[in-house]
């Protein structure tokens, strides 16, 4: 159980057992978990989160990581990575979509967010004094070696159907070159508890010339969606 919990807090996460696991992937976008389940990359199943996000085990390294979702949006996101933390985990990295801004990435390409702008209200909840949240460096130090990956700022939303060309255009002028539900809250929440946390996004869709061109029903972006999946189920802990 952490420790940075505030006990005067009247509500505190389910405590779930994991054994001894002290890292998780967080799914957080149902396409891509649901592609997981297909596919049967993961075959263990443990209780779940408030009956919405599953858990899992890894096939081959089943006492150190754990996989958990879907968990879509800021809020259901928060509410996993605290039920992670506060049952033992302590290296989460969240894995989900993104929307490209820069019209220049191409569908299926990785991302790996230095930043997260918010523009959502879980992480302006957790934390009043800024809008602006980094994953862990340790992290980030991992990755370069092992993902080939584009470095992102990510703007992240919680108002998807009330965005326009017009509001995409005020996101990109805050910096953002990609925009998604997450990040924001995964830092937030992690940074709050103490915890390394960091995002991995798939390109599932790019704004083009006020147009957005989507990826979900296109089979190339599924395959790449698989391969990709299928290697971090398939292997030990990106971090270990």
């Amino acid at each position: 159980m952490s420790k940075h919990f505030d006990n005067n807090c009247y509500l505190k996460p389910p405590l779930i057992s994991i054994r001894n696991a002290n890292s998780a992937y967080l799914i957080t976008d149902p396409y891509l978990f649901n592609i997981i389940v297909q596919k049967h990359l993961l075959t263990t199943k443990l209780k779940s989160i408030f009956g919405v996000i599953n858990l899992y085990r890894h096939p081959q390294f089943p006492e150190q990581t754990i996989f958990a979702g879907p968990a879509p949006g800021s809020a259901l996101t928060a509410i996993a990575i605290e039920t992670l933390i506060y049952s033992g985990i302590n290296e989460i990295i969240q894995i989900g979509t993104c929307g490209d801004l820069t019209g220049n990435r191409n569908l299926g390409d990785i991302l790996i967010p230095s930043k997260s702008i918010s523009v959502d209200g879980i992480a302006l909840t957790y934390s009043k004094n800024t809008n602006l949240f980094y994953p862990s460096k340790e992290h980030l130090d991992c990755f370069e070696s092992k993902i080939n990956a584009e470095s992102s700022i990510v703007a992240s939303t919680d108002a998807i159907f009330l965005e326009t060309f017009i509001r995409l255009q005020e996101i990109i002028e805050l910096g953002a070159d990609s925009i998604e539900m997450e990040s924001a809250a995964s830092f937030c929440v992690s940074s709050l508890r103490e915890v390394n946390c960091s995002s991995i996004h798939l390109v599932s869709d790019r704004l083009e010339k006020n147009k957005i061109i989507s990826g979900f029903s296109r089979k190339n972006f599924r395959t790449k969606c698989f391969s990709f999946l299928e290697t971090i189920t398939q292997s030990p802990f990106l971090l270990q």
